[in-house]
């Protein structure tokens, strides 16, 4: 059994490579990334036996059971990350790609990439596990940054259909997130009725477009406490609210915690 829900100091991210062998994987508390390079996998999926083809992409959240008894896959490859803490914007992908999957097994289906993209996220993974057998001092940033670039592709395949309206969305929300906060901004942006705007990510089985606009705003302000030394009241205006009441408010109801008490539960890596 591979558990990547312990991920509660930094870096908050770990990186396998599976080469024979039956193993597990439990995505309980992180998000798992999982890469089939070579061969079809006979794995068991949330308790349901599947077929996993080479060439494909699986994302796991919130608890999903990844299982295979498989003894001769060449080269599984799995990217676990802390969901709460890592990246903001690679988690905001990943809520893309998996929420469409989120009621029910026939829905979380793996990412098939054509032939012509394997190359290159071979290439990526490599370039990841170089990263990461550099013991001494693992560069985040370039993770973050290839983690982001791959996963923005997986994005594009799943939605190309709605590509333009769902990437321009998710662009604006993550470059202007402390300048918009509620749907109707964001449908201006996108020039769409923000009922229009409720439907399409009803129709694609999204959240509510104001859900994760919430979430962004959650997941930008614990990045804020963990990566950096600013005050708690910095990070409020700096993330588009006028009120630190209010701001303390908001964190607190949406997570159960203070903002001080967040900051005290992982450790500090501004200096990192």
């Amino acid at each position: 059994m591979v558990k990547m829900g312990s991920l509660t100091s930094y870096p908050y991210i770990n990186y396998c490579k599976f080469k024979a062998g039956a193993f597990a994987i439990d995505g309980t508390n992180c998000t798992v990334l999982i890469w089939n390079v070579k061969c079809s996998l006979l794995c068991q999926l949330n308790g349901c036996q599947t077929v996993i083809p080479s060439n494909t992409l699986v994302l796991l959240t919130d608890g999903d059971q990844f299982s295979c008894q498989d003894n001769c896959f060449l080269h599984v490859k799995t990217i676990g990350f802390n969901a709460a803490v890592f990246s903001s914007s690679i988690i905001f992908i990943c809520g893309f790609i998996n929420t469409t999957m989120r009621k029910g097994f026939n829905k979380k289906t793996p990412l098939l990439f054509p032939d012509v993209q394997t190359q290159a996220i071979n290439h990526t993974f490599t370039i990841i596990e170089e990263l990461f057998e550099n013991k001494v001092s693992l560069n985040i940033k370039a993770v973050k940054d290839i983690i982001r670039e791959l996963l923005n592709d997986a994005l594009a395949q799943k939605f190309k259909d709605d590509e333009s309206v769902i990437n321009h969305f998710g662009k604006i929300l993550n470059t202007q997130f402390a300048v918009h906060h509620n749907v109707v901004d964001y449908a201006k942006t996108v020039h769409m009725e923000p009922k229009n705007l409720l439907r399409l990510f009803q129709k694609l089985g999204l959240q509510n477009p104001s859900v994760i606009i919430k979430q962004k705003l959650m997941l930008e302000i614990k990045s804020e406490l963990i990566y950096t030394n600013k005050s708690i009241r910095d990070i409020c205006f700096g993330i588009g609210f006028s009120d630190p009441a209010y701001f303390s408010r908001f964190f607190k109801k949406n997570t159960g915690i203070t903002l001080k008490g967040f900051r005290k539960k992982y450790p500090n890596k501004a200096a990192c």
